[in-house]
């Protein structure tokens, strides 16, 4: 620095080590916005999935029981499935992106869920897994039937296993059944 102030080539240092700060500034900014919109999405498919099982589990909280051998009417699918309620058939279809749900008074509502691209239900009975319900037969010495415990949804397109949404079916009888433990079924027809 001379006595008459800065030299050119001291400002041009000045300004640079300035423009670098402001500079990684911004690129601090642009990483903080991608992870805030990350971190949205994230909280957004979470609400999601939530709101679903919510009604997923409000549509089957008060069915039930449901047997392999067709006892309550259950059918399911890999892409859904569906029930005797009321008046009509409750039900569930699943397609990329969104759920259908039709409920006891036939009224139809679309629930989305954004990160689902290939869905896909499966069936837990007392017995296993299942792609279907009812399941296939087994063979003897298993029980003539089993009962239905829990629906789960999964997204096949990630290779990841893990259920995005569980639904537990709580009632394992009737509310009239008379239970038998000989014979290990209700006494009158559900």
């Amino acid at each position: 620095m001379s006595q008459d102030g800065y030299t050119a080539t001291e400002a041009l240092a000045a300004l640079a080590i300035i423009g670098m700060a402001i500079g990684g500034i911004g690129f601090g900014m642009q990483v903080i916005g991608q992870t805030e919109r990350r971190v949205n999405d994230a909280v957004v498919q979470s609400a999601a999935a939530r709101l679903a099982n919510y009604r997923l589990d409000g549509l089957v909280r008060v069915a039930g029981p449901f047997r392999s051998d067709g006892a309550g009417g259950f059918e399911g699918r890999a892409d859904g499935f569906s029930f005797d309620c009321g008046v009509g058939r409750c039900g569930v279809e699943a397609t990329p992106g969104a759920l259908t749900v039709t409920d006891a008074q036939g009224k139809v509502s679309a629930l989305q869920l954004a990160a689902m691209h290939a869905p896909k239900f499966s069936y837990v009975g007392s017995l296993g897994v299942s792609d279907t319900w009812p399941p296939p037969a087994l063979p003897p010495p298993a029980p003539a039937w089993q009962t239905l415990r829990a629906i789960r949804l999964s997204d096949v397109s990630t290779g990841n296993a893990t259920p995005l949404l569980v639904t537990r079916v709580w009632r394992d009888q009737s509310p009239t059944c008379e239970y038998d433990t000989i014979i290990q079924d209700c006494r009158r027809a559900p």
